[in-house]
């Protein structure tokens, strides 16, 4: 995050964890066949949960920025809360869709439903750069 930025961080983070479902795809495609299974499930797993720990760290990282110290704990765990309700909204459904659609399919449908999160994270990132860029030129004028 250092070398990168926390904008640009949390952007890589959402772009690899929507991404990695795609390596679930590709397991659920070719995770049973000519004796690779286990390295093609080795695989699979370890850039879902390399993209996941990435992903976590960055969230994280961003959320804590965002609280007080005076009200930390009650701040984040508001943030944690709202974060994670979707999830447990749609995971009470998504057996229903597996078997609707099937594993390798659902998993592409699952990487796809990063992209509005990755728009939002663009649309963020401007709008601090923007907000940064006019304190710097109000800065300088009462500087003058």
């Amino acid at each position: 995050m250092p070398r990168f930025g926390m904008m640009a961080s949390l952007l890589i983070g959402t772009v690899a964890g929507s991404g990695s479902h795609l390596a679930l795809a590709w397991l659920a495609a070719h995770g049973n066949r000519d004796g690779t299974d286990f390295w093609t499930f080795a695989i699979a797993v370890s850039i879902d949960s390399f993209a996941y720990a990435f992903a976590s760290i960055v969230l994280i990282t961003y959320m804590s920025s965002l609280t007080t110290t005076r009200l930390a704990a009650s701040q984040f765990a508001l943030l944690t809360s709202i974060c994670a309700l979707p999830g447990s909204l749609v995971a009470g459904v998504s057996g229903y869709f597996v078997q609707w659609l099937g594993f390798e399919r659902f998993f592409i449908a699952t990487s796809l439903i990063g992209a509005p999160v990755a728009g939002l994270c663009w649309w963020v990132w401007r709008k601090q750069a923007r907000a940064s860029e006019e304190a710097t030129d109000r800065r300088e004028v009462a500087a003058e």
